[in-house]
């Protein structure tokens, strides 16, 4: 199973959803069932207020969730922000359905994996 998102220039920010520039969230990779998130130790700071000059708007499209779960959020970064507190939120939000499977974030076209960059700001990722 995977979860299928794309990095799009959009006004104030980035949408990270299904689409032809393509990033996808693999969620075949990464932490195993019962092992500890690969995020644990990153901390998921408070979204800034939107009209902050360093804030970034990320939407993010999440094919594959039950019913009922959100398919589509938005959600304020600083663009100082690493690309990791990105991959914190992704599992967060995700943690009630896909508890356990690891993800990937790729991101462009063609696309290709964020994980590189985790330490690299949200900006230097060109995800602002």
């Amino acid at each position: 199973a995977s979860l299928a998102s794309s990095a799009m220039p959009s006004s104030g920010g980035v949408k990270l959803g299904s689409g032809s520039s393509g990033a996808t969230t693999d969620t075949d990779s990464g932490t195993a069932s019962g092992a500890e998130s690969d995020f644990a130790k990153v901390e998921l700071p408070p979204a800034p207020a939107a009209d902050s000059a360093d804030a970034t708007r990320i939407m993010f499209q999440m094919p594959d969730v039950p019913a009922g779960a959100e398919k589509k959020l938005t959600r304020y970064f600083n663009k100082s922000d690493l690309v990791e507190v990105v991959f914190k939120f992704v599992e967060e939000t995700s943690r009630t359905y896909s508890a356990g499977r690891g993800f990937d974030i790729k991101g462009g076209f063609p696309p290709k994996s964020l994980r590189g960059k985790l330490k690299s700001t949200i900006a230097d990722a060109d995800l602002c």
